[in-house]
């Protein structure tokens, strides 16, 4: 590498077809929430997608449990697969308005 590169930006986790990042404490205040993760990509072929996702929007919870990190998500998308379950549940913020989305587990 070069003197004064810069580091690769580490890749964020994808889950539901969506890269997730963290929420910083300037967004919380500008979008009235109190965690969350933001939704920094979304592959155009996932049903994320197909139900309105896109980059900007906040996810606030996980079948109704708080998420605060990309692992967060993956824990409960995760547990609801085991669990047999063919969508989850995401509260998200979207352009000012709260909405919940089901999101089919693929």
């Amino acid at each position: 590498a070069k003197p004064g590169a810069t580091a690769p930006a580490t890749p964020r986790p994808v889950v539901l077809g969506m890269s997730i990042g963290p929420l910083d404490e300037a967004t919380k205040t500008r979008l009235g929430v109190n965690g969350g993760v933001l939704v920094e990509n979304v592959r155009a072929d996932s049903d994320a997608a197909e139900q309105g996702l896109r980059r900007g929007v906040v996810i606030t919870s996980v079948n109704d449990r708080p998420v605060n990190s990309a692992a967060d998500v993956s824990a409960l998308v995760d547990s609801a697969r085991k669990a047999g379950r063919t969508g989850v549940l995401l509260n998200v913020r979207l352009a000012g308005q709260q909405a919940s989305i089901v999101v089919k587990l693929n």
